[in-house]
């Protein structure tokens, strides 16, 4: 069977249906073991294995699954076939494009040595036979101020996408890196322009990836946000211009300040008014007029209203939006003003936290203090167990400052309880040598109790009873948690060694009672070889004769026993 000619092969039915599991992403993983050997996991009804061998990169001389479907070709391995398919044909491309070794050639001593007609020719030549070399070329020396250049670079851009794009103008997940090759190009132009200071055509040219980009995102599976990294890349080079040190003396600053607010608005950004903030950072830098002020607060406000009809609008929105409008009113009104417009949004997290760092520096204790419980009330209230947090750190960061002991111990116990370790740590400073044990076990003993610990307190627990080696405790977890007992055996083995092999023991056979593929046969196999790490050879040797008795049929089963290596 040939890779070339599946749809030949494999019945339409079988095909169709490993398409659909191939474009579900049911592919666990697909690797290639040893040359021509490919092993690969598939999530349908289970997890099923499957296993390929290749005679060339075309010929398939071997395919198998462990799925119970009795015809030739399952969809399990269709689905991996088509994957390997692409991905082989994507590689030869790589290949193709990526230029020979000139061996004993001195690439710079052999142009050098050319006169300036034959490096015409060759650079003719090379952009008449490589897509990519004329490209680069144009934009190379391509006019950013020329009234066709923007076209250019819409082409540019266009360009990739069609070559990488299906019948239907879509870009499936493997040919995204190729259709924003384009853009890349062109942004590098814009970066070119930031340096040579040209801040206005380096925007332009930003903004023009941007728009393209946003286009290609609603005809792309962007699940690895390869075409979101290419849109952050050119707002950070919008910020960088606006950023820039002299940018008050900028000759086109006004140009560029009303580009921005005009960018800041662009319908593409519907949906993504998270992208809208760089543009409205970056022309807040450029305020100097009170009309451009109040140009900025007009448009600010239009956005605000526009997400707030959004029924996904966001408190990260309305607070971004309200910290900009802060920073304006403290350039041009006074500290004063904004002050007083920071008490206004005391609900909003980041600005009481703005107030309550404040209140702190200048030591004003009581104000802080209302500030933090009026904070834990309301989120409290609101069900913010998080925000709760964070005044409750603010709350101790005061007991600290007022040095209050007693206030300090109580609430660092409680962040340790809850998983915290630096709280531990500190606990630890705020205790004699001689008070100290009785702290520590207390602590133990709560994080110990049989109950649901969440991850930082399980987390929390473990790394204490490394530390301090109470391999007591440390058995009790095990026998509660036996998945872990791989991970937590080499703590144990010298004092604990018959508990251990019995632990292990144990839960293989459970294991193995309820796995039924592959992939949970070798997750059986690697904790036998635990077993045989941890001092356990005989162990293992007894369980794996055990087990190839009471499984005598399940063939894979007995297939990843008989690769386990028992001493």
């Amino acid at each position: 069977m040939k890779l070339s000619r599946l749809e030949a092969e494999i019945a339409p039915v079988i095909l169709e249906r490993g398409e659909a599991y191939r474009e579900e992403g049911r592919i666990q993983y697909l690797e290639e073991e040893s040359p021509g050997v490919y092993e690969a996991e598939v999530d349908g009804s289970d997890d099923y294995y499957i296993e390929i061998h290749l005679e060339s990169t075309d010929e398939v001389v071997f395919t198998s699954c462990d799925c119970p479907f009795d015809g030739p070709i399952c969809k399990h391995v269709a689905a991996v076939l088509l994957e390997l398919r692409e991905e082989l044909a994507y590689a030869a491309d790589r290949r193709v494009s990526e230029p020979e070794p000139a061996f004993g050639v001195n690439l710079p001593d052999a142009l050098a040595k050319l006169s300036k007609e034959e490096l015409i020719d060759l650079l003719l030549q090379f952009s008449s036979d490589m897509e990519e070399v004329k490209q680069r070329l144009k934009l190379k020396f391509q006019d950013a101020g020329s009234n066709s250049a923007m076209g250019q670079y819409q082409k540019i851009i266009r360009s990739s996408i069609k070559k990488h794009a299906d019948g239907h103008g879509f870009v499936s997940y493997r040919q995204v890196n190729g259709a924003v090759e384009g853009a890349e190009l062109v942004l590098g132009k814009a970066e070119e322009e930031l340096e040579a200071g040209r801040l206005l055509s380096a925007v332009i040219i930003s903004l023009c990836v941007l728009e393209e980009m946003l286009e290609l995102l609603q005809a792309c599976d962007d699940s690895d946000g390869t075409v979101g990294n290419v849109i952050e890349a050119s707002l950070e080079m919008i910020e960088q211009a606006a950023e820039q040190p002299d940018i008050g003396t900028y000759v086109e600053r006004g140009a560029l300040f009303a580009k921005l607010l005009e960018a800041s608005s662009f319908a593409e950004l519907d949906g993504w008014s998270e992208w809208r903030i760089p543009l409205l950072q970056a022309g807040r830098a450029l305020i100097q007029t009170p009309e451009e002020r109040a140009a900025w607060d007009n448009q600010l406000a239009l956005l605000e209203e526009r997400e707030r009809r959004d029924s996904s609008y966001s408190s990260y929105w309305s607070e971004t939006a309200a910290q900009l409008r802060h920073d304006v009113i403290r350039q041009w009104d006074g500290e004063e003003a904004a002050s007083s417009y920071m008490q206004s949004l005391l609900h909003m997290s980041v600005f009481r936290k703005k107030a309550i760092e404040q209140a702190l520096a200048k030591q004003q204790w009581d104000a802080a203090m209302k500030l933090i419980e009026e904070g834990e009330i309301t989120d409290t209230k609101a069900g913010y167990p998080g925000l709760v947090d964070k005044w409750r750190k603010f709350r101790y960061q005061l007991y600290q400052l007022t040095h209050q002991i007693d206030e300090q111990r109580k609430l660092a116990e409680e962040f340790a309880l809850s998983g915290e370790y630096d709280f531990y740590t500190d606990l630890l400073k705020l205790y004699t040598e001689e008070e100290w044990p009785a702290v520590n076990e207390r602590i133990l003993t709560v994080l110990g109790q049989p109950k649901a610990r969440s991850w930082m307190e399980d987390a929390l627990y473990l790394r204490l009873l490394k530390e301090q080696r109470d391999t007591k405790r440390l058995l009790a977890y095990v026998r509660e948690n036996p998945s872990r007992l791989a991970e937590l055996s080499s703590y144990l083995l010298e004092e604990h060694k018959a508990d251990v092999h019995q632990l292990f023991t144990e839960y293989i056979e459970r294991e193995a009672m309820q796995a039924s593929n592959r992939s949970a046969y070798r997750r059986v196999c690697d904790t036998i070889r635990q077993l045989v790490k941890a001092d356990g050879s005989e162990k293992a040797l007894a369980i794996v004769v055990k087990l190839r008795m009471m499984y005598p049929k399940r063939s894979a089963f007995l297939d990843e026993l008989r690769q386990v290596k028992l001493s």
